[in-house]
C-alpha cells in the first residue's frame, strides 16, 4: 500500500507540547506568584523594621506566615500528585507485564512503514475488547486478544493507526500531565476540560487513521463492533459515566458527520479553572507589592 508522505506529519507533537503548556502555566504560575509575593512581603518587613526597629509589625508576620504556608501547602499538593501518578503508573505496569504476550505478526500483517520504529506492539490477554498506548520513549501499543478476534485486517489497521497517532504526539506523558494535576488538585474544575482534552486527542487520532487508509469506513465499522462487544460484556462499563459516553459519542459524531464537530464547546471551564489558581495567587502579591510600595 503506498502512503502519501502528508499522512505523515512531522509536528504531531506541537498539539500535545500546547496542551502541557498550558497546563504548566496553569500550574506553576500561581506557585512563582506565591514566591514573588513571599519575597516582597519578607523584603518589606525587613526595610520597616530596618527604619523602624523599635516597631512590631504583627500584620506583616502574619501575612508572611500565611504565604509560607499556602505556598508549601501547594507544593506538597503538587507532589503528592506526582508521587501518585508514579506509583500508580508502576503498579499498572507491572500488571500488565504479566498479561500480554508478543503480536503474532506472522499470522496478521502489519504495514511495517506504519508503526514507528520505537514502538511496538502487544496483545493484551483479557477479555475486554480494548486498545491502548502507553510509554514515552519507547511506546507500546496493546490490542486485546478479544478486540483481535472481533476485527478484521482493515478494521485491525484503522485501530493501529489510530494508536500510532497517539504514540507519536506522546499523547501518554501528557495524560500522565493531566492526572497529576487532577489528583494534585481535586478541588479545581477540571473534570470537563480533561473531558475536552481526551475528545480532541481521540478524534485527531481517527482523522489520522483515516488520512492513512482513505476511508473512515473500516475504523468507523471497528469502533462499531467495540461498543457492540463492550455493550454485551457489561452495560455498566458501557455506560460507565459522562467523560466515557461523550468522548465515544463526539467520535461517532465526526466520523458520520465529517468533522463538524465543537470540540471547545466547553471552554469556559477552562478560564474558571486558570481564573481561580491566579486569581487568589495574584491578589496576595498585589497585596505584599502594595504594602512594599506603601
Amino acid at each position: 500500500m503506498h502512503v502519501p508522505k502528508e499522512n505523515f506529519p512531522n509536528n504531531l507533537s506541537k498539539f500535545a507540547y500546547t496542551w502541557v503548556l498550558v497546563l504548566s502555566t496553569m500550574v506553576l504560575l500561581p506557585l512563582l506568584l506565591l514566591g514573588a509575593a513571599i519575597i516582597i512581603t519578607d523584603h518589606h518587613l525587613a526595610w520597616v523594621r530596618m527604619h523602624h526597629p523599635m516597631t512590631w509589625y504583627p500584620e506583616l508576620f502574619i501575612l508572611l506566615g500565611i504565604l509560607i504556608v499556602v505556598a508549601s501547602l501547594y507544593v506538597w499538593r503538587l507532589g503528592y500528585g506526582i508521587t501518585w501518578v508514579i506509583r500508580s503508573n508502576r503498579r499498572t505496569l507491572a500488571e500488565l507485564s504479566t498479561r500480554m504476550a508478543p503480536f503474532p505478526q506472522d499470522d496478521i500483517a502489519i504495514p511495517q512503514e506504519l508503526v514507528p520504529r520505537n514502538a511496538s506492539v502487544k496483545v493484551g490477554l483479557w477479555n475486554s475488547p480494548d486498545a491502548f498506548t502507553y510509554g514515552i520513549i519507547h511506546p507500546t501499543i496493546v490490542i486485546s486478544a478479544s478486540l483481535l478476534a472481533l476485527l478484521d485486517g482493515a478494521g485491525l489497521v484503522a485501530i493501529l493507526a489510530h494508536e500510532v497517532y497517539h504514540a507519536r504526539s506522546h499523547d501518554y506523558a501528557l495524560q500522565q500531565v493531566f492526572l497529576t494535576v487532577l489528583k494534585a488538585f481535586p478541588f479545581l474544575p477540571l473534570e470537563s476540560l480533561y473531558r475536552v482534552y481526551l475528545t480532541a486527542r481521540e478524534i485527531q487520532a481517527d482523522r489520522f487513521a483515516i488520512n492513512w487508509q482513505n476511508t473512515r469506513d473500516p475504523l468507523l465499522r471497528a469502533m462499531l463492533t467495540t461498543i457492540h462487544a463492550l455493550h454485551d460484556e457489561s452495560e455498566a462499563k458501557l455506560l460507565g459515566g459522562p467523560a466515557w459516553n461523550s468522548v465515544w459519542g463526539s467520535r461517532i459524531d465526526a466520523l458520520v458527520d465529517g468533522g463538524q464537530v465543537n470540540l471547545f464547546a466547553e471552554t469556559h471551564v477552562l478560564l474558571r479553572a486558570l481564573a481561580m489558581p491566579f486569581a487568589t495567587s495574584a491578589m496576595l502579591a498585589a497585596t505584599s507589592w502594595s504594602l512594599f510600595c506603601h
